[in-house]
């Protein structure tokens, strides 16, 4: 049971890439801090579970196998210095590689430190000394929904095959729940995780954290439902002051960002050139927004500002030459033109 305290950090992970992915494909370069909040805290809470999963294992293992190393010292070393101890369960599998024990947990330590394809290739080893194990088989299965971004043949056959067997099998009805949030198919991710609230134990944690699941897949996807408010766009057309030509550099950079007129001074929508593509006009939209709580389009009046920064901070600098439109109301203005004649 304890697979499913991977459900909420993959169901961020999930929703994280709906929302971000269109938005790096816009290249705008302030979306990245966003992400690495969205997409690592996720990460973090994966790699804690495998990490203390994988050192019970560890004891497990060398103790049954007997070693002569004692696992107090494996344990300080996993602590200390986790690449070590894959080092030296590498080891231990090239001695004996027709242990899949040892690939199984070689594999979960591969992924706890984010090396996904050896993590693949431990787990394949695995699974193929022995197939009939349905652990080996979904943690094969989950490895390559991470590879992959979804269950691709592979992975649904490996599920299949657990499922077939094992019809209420946790982390094989969970990795079906999160590929159906992957497709946007609500329906089916509600329909998989209520059918886990009949299997796990009430007072389990587990069952908290599908209950959990299903009351954000229920905020999500009514998000998702709601009719989207009409999105708005200006064309706006910089230019630099004659005066101040002479104080840049062709590869300085160029701000080019809408601002509420009153509230939230984070950008609504951003676009970064350079002073060589001078003068210049670019659409500020929604499709530039830095996240869509904050978009063009949910506020009545802005302020479109250009500033170009010679140290390329996204923050405003001293020195920095800037020029705004003032408060504009964005219905009724589909262009406007910004000259760039102020020293900050």
């Amino acid at each position: 049971m304890t697979k499913l305290w991977l459900l909420m950090a993959l169901l961020t992970l999930v929703a994280g890439g709906a929302v971000f992915f269109p938005l790096l494909k816009h290249k705008v370069s302030r979306v990245w801090p966003w992400a690495v909040i969205v997409w690592m805290l996720p990460l973090l809470s994966i790699s804690l579970y495998i990490y203390w999963g994988s050192s019970q294992q560890l004891k497990d293992y060398y103790l049954t196998e007997k070693h002569t190393q004692s696992f107090s010292k494996i344990e300080r070393q996993l602590q200390e210095d986790p690449g070590q101890v894959i080092h030296l369960l590498k080891k231990k599998v090239d001695e004996e590689p027709s242990n899949p024990q040892g690939w199984y947990l070689l594999g979960k330590l591969y992924f706890a430190m984010r090396q996904l394809q050896p993590a693949e290739e431990a787990f394949s080893q695995a699974y193929h000394l022995a197939p009939e194990n349905r652990e080996y088989a979904v943690h094969y299965a989950q490895i390559l929904f991470f590879i992959d971004e979804g269950l691709e043949q592979q992975a649904q056959s490996l599920v299949n095959a657990v499922l077939q067997k094992e019809p209420n099998h946790p982390a094989a009805i969970n990795l079906l729940a999160l590929d159906a949030v992957r497709h946007k198919n609500y329906s089916a991710a509600d329909k998989y995780w209520r059918q886990l609230l009949t299997i796990l134990p009430k007072e389990s944690e587990d069952y908290s954290a599908v209950q959990a699941a299903l009351a954000n897949l229920s905020a999500y996807s009514s998000e998702i439902a709601k009719p989207q408010k009409q999105s708005h766009s200006i064309r706006v057309q910089v230019k630099l002051a004659e005066q101040f030509k002479s104080q840049v550099r062709p590869t300085d950079t160029v701000f080019i960002y809408a601002r509420a007129a009153t509230g939230p001074k984070m950008p609504l929508a951003i676009i970064r050139k350079q002073v060589k593509d001078l003068p210049l006009t670019v659409t500020l939209d929604d499709s530039v927004a830095m996240t869509p709580q904050l978009a063009l389009s949910k506020f009545s009046e802005i302020i479109v500002f250009a500033r170009i920064s010679k140290s390329g901070q996204a923050m405003t600098q001293p020195g920095d030459l800037i020029g705004t439109s003032g408060k504009i109301v964005v219905s009724s203005t589909p262009s406007l033109t910004v000259l760039i004649n102020e020293e900050v």
